[in-house]
């Protein structure tokens, strides 16, 4: 016994083709396998109810295949039985090359892919088109009330065989509505910093009583005489880089010691968790990025 899809597709050629490029020996477990997969069993259903878009294949009278994008919302695309499949056929170009095809030869393949998981569903069929005075009753199984889509006829495929396929080679895609979540937990996490740069980095209102230790201070640079000012919402770390300094940083939390610059002297407010009591009492270095300083603070730059 073989699988159904192995008895369609593996012909004279295809076998040839095997043997020469060396997968003939492993394909012989699709034509001696007990499993036939020429229905759509729960796992098939389940994937293909979650599918808003597809690939299908017909051939026209000229013996040239023609492949046609279908799309609609998650689950057009309806299982009526473990051996049927429909779906409403939409208006669309009004070429009605994939119908027009199905009137000389009714064999079809689709290929049915999920993106973000990297999985692909290959499936046999012939089709037959479904008009609403043929079988009302069919099209009114593949409708979708809530879709805003003009649905001319319907199609039904009775499945001949089916197969997954390999993963190789499958971009992940992500549609709008499957990244919205993950860019809105995002854009929630970046309001909220915001705010609390705002929060940080405001200016004292009139009057306001300022903590000692969140004083404006003079920083002056030895090594060129510089002469700048940190205010009492400004950050030493921007004040220096701003004014040319480059000084290097990582967490601007004061965990990292990245951006430790060499004092000479001031009063120094240390805010940091990496300097230890012992390089704290030295007093020549300084976390530029959280620390701050009282009255002049004189660096070694």
């Amino acid at each position: 016994m073989a699988r159904r899809f192995a008895e369609l597709a593996f012909t004279g050629p295809v076998k040839a083709a095997q043997q020469r490029y060396g997968s003939r020996e492993s394909n012989l477990a699709h034509e001696l396998a007990e499993d036939r997969r020429d229905r759509i069993g729960p796992a098939e259903a389940a994937f293909i109810a979650e599918r808003d878009s597809f690939y299908i294949a017909s051939v026209g009278e000229q013996g040239w295949p023609y492949v046609q994008h279908r799309g609609g919302p998650r689950g057009f695309l309806k299982a009526l039985d473990e051996r049927t499949l429909g779906f409403a056929d939409f208006r669309g170009n009004r070429q009605y090359i994939s119908v027009g095809n199905l009137a000389g030869d009714d064999r079809v393949s689709l290929i049915l892919v999920d993106y973000p998981a990297r999985r692909r569903l290959k499936l046999w069929a012939r089709a037959r088109v479904v008009h609403f005075e043929d079988d009302p009753m069919v099209l009114a199984r593949l409708e979708l009330p809530d879709y805003r889509a003009r649905v001319e006829r319907g199609i039904v495929l009775e499945v001949e065989a089916v197969d997954w396929n390999c993963p190789q080679h499958i971009t992940p895609r992500y549609t709008e509505a499957e990244i919205a979540p993950r860019l809105q937990a995002l854009q929630d996490q970046i309001e909220a910093l915001k705010s609390q740069l705002r929060a940080a980095t405001a200016a004292p209102a009139p009057g306001a009583v300022v903590a000692a230790a969140d004083e404006a201070f003079e920083v002056l640079l030895r090594r060129s005489g510089r002469r700048l000012r940190v205010e009492a919402g400004q950050n030493l770390l921007d004040v220096l880089n701003d004014n040319g300094q480059d000084i290097p940083y990582s967490c601007r939390n004061g965990e990292c010691a990245t951006c430790v610059v060499p004092v000479i002297d001031g009063e120094l407010l240390h805010r940091d968790e990496v300097l230890d009591d012992d390089e704290r009492a030295a007093g020549n270095t300084l976390c530029c990025c959280v620390s701050r300083a009282r009255g002049t603070l004189v660096l070694d730059l």
